[in-house]
């Protein structure tokens, strides 16, 4: 080991904005994690009304909804909020997440569709390992900003992570590096259905 795939998907958003992922998984037998390396250019001006680096969920597919929402970095936390479901806009003002290792929490998670059995479920956040970005012509930090949304199944919230909120057009020369990783956690003992005993215990006692 390490066991660990790597996958790129590439393209381009108009003309003018190529972009790369390339998506890794490891193979474990304890907390699922994939990693995203992200890069996206900019060569010519794209003006926007809404543009979104990442996002964890889809404005089109969410089934699970989180009652919670903090974001921290490798100091700790520094801010949680109770979400604001459905409504398909911005639920708030973004937040800048500062700090060397930022990271975002989606926790106290339901199903979206409440009337069919629960089984296993989890937890989910990400974790900014590295951020390199130049948005409007000048270096940006990471931003945040929860936005809810409504479908046919049930009204969930999504966590976007957005170019500052005073940059409304991208120019030539911008772009995006980052390496972002998305973790599941499972709620409790019982949600977790695997071999390794560190992490039974370990939600044993702080699930």
């Amino acid at each position: 080991g390490p066991c660990l795939t790597e996958v790129t998907y590439a393209g381009r958003i108009s003309s003018g904005l190529p972009h790369s992922t390339t998506v890794s998984i490891g193979r474990t037998d304890d907390i699922v994690r994939a990693t995203y390396r992200i890069r996206l250019d900019v060569e010519e001006a794209f003006p926007f009304s809404r543009f979104v680096i990442f996002q964890v969920g889809a404005d089109t597919y969410n089934m699970t909804h989180e009652a919670k929402f903090s974001v921290g970095n490798e100091d700790g936390l520094l801010r949680e909020w109770k979400t604001t479901p459905g409504g398909d806009r911005y639920q708030a003002e973004p937040l800048r997440v500062p700090g060397a290792i930022p990271w975002i929490s989606m926790h106290d998670g339901s199903p979206v569709v409440t009337t069919e059995p629960k089984g296993a479920w989890a937890n989910r956040g990400i974790v900014i390992r590295s951020w390199k970005a130049r948005l409007g012509g000048v270096d940006a930090a990471p931003w945040v900003a929860e936005y809810g949304v409504g479908m046919r199944r049930g009204d969930s919230s999504l966590v976007d992570l957005v170019p500052p909120p005073s940059v409304t057009s991208l120019e030539p020369g911008d772009y995006v590096e980052a390496t972002i990783e998305h973790v599941i956690i499972p709620q409790s003992k019982e949600d977790y259905l695997g071999p390794n005993t560190d992490l039974i215990e370990a939600l044993a006692s702080h699930a």
